[in-house]
């Protein structure tokens, strides 16, 4: 299940990648949502694991991605331990927003792959296939740079005020998520990205000052996808929502 409209808004607004840089998706449990409908603790896990490149027709097969995420999200058989099954309404899709560098993080795998040779660490060249993908997430290129300011909140009144202070702050996408809002900012520009961290005189001080309790800020994170399931209590077919 999923809102169309909206998983496309989100992959035209995502930035161009090129031949050096991928994004990528990928389908996770969620250990506050295992809790809420299982009753029983599960770490977050990421379960499955798809990278898009830079062919021409790459938001095409990124919707193609996030479609089949969304089966598996519904009806995918996801085992924890023998005899408990990772409930599907723990399941999330989601989504980096800043393109990662494929060169940064091939020098990664291969300085460990390399290590793992000369010491016969045979195990963990089984896994370079999930090393690959991690290193790709440490590696944000640097044609874009997001940061989140996560409100942990359903509040609109303490959504607007935030939205007052970083209105100088070039805008990527506001969200509604399971239990509040995501108010992600392009810091692209250097002197967005000056003005929003600048020590006590940025806008990031004035609201961990004003509102830091129910507030989070979150570099580079990775994002619920727009428009696919997102657990809300009480209501298990909630999808992220565009708002802005």
């Amino acid at each position: 299940m999923y809102d169309e409209s909206q998983v496309k808004e989100f992959i035209r607004r995502l930035p161009e990648i090129d031949p050096g840089t991928v994004h990528l998706e990928m389908l996770a449990c969620r250990s506050r949502f295992s809790k809420q409908v299982l009753g029983v603790k599960i770490k977050d896990l990421v379960l499955e694991r798809k990278i898009t490149r830079a062919i021409p027709n790459w938001r095409e097969r990124y919707f193609s991605t996030v479609h089949n995420l969304s089966l598996l999200q519904g009806d995918g058989l996801y085992v924890f331990r023998e005899g408990v099954r990772i409930p599907n309404h723990a399941l999330v899709i989601y989504s980096t927003i800043s393109p990662r560098s494929i060169k940064s993080a091939i020098k990664d795998v291969m300085t460990l792959n390399v290590d793992n040779l000369v010491n016969l660490k045979l195990e963990e060249l089984g896994k370079v296939g999930t090393q690959w993908f991690s290193a790709l997430h440490r590696h944000r290129d640097k044609s874009f740079i997001s940061t989140t300011i996560d409100i942990d909140v359903l509040d609109s009144g303490l959504l607007s005020l935030i939205m007052d202070e970083v209105s100088s702050i070039t805008m990527f996408m506001v969200t509604e998520t399971s239990r509040g809002y995501h108010v992600i900012l392009n810091l692209t520009r250097s002197e967005d990205a000056e003005a929003f961290y600048h020590g006590t005189h940025g806008i990031i001080h004035g609201i961990r000052l004003k509102y830091g309790k129910n507030v989070e800020i979150q570099r580079d994170s990775q994002e619920p996808t727009p428009g696919t399931m997102y657990y809300r209590e009480g209501k298990p077919n909630h999808l992220i929502t565009i708002i802005r």
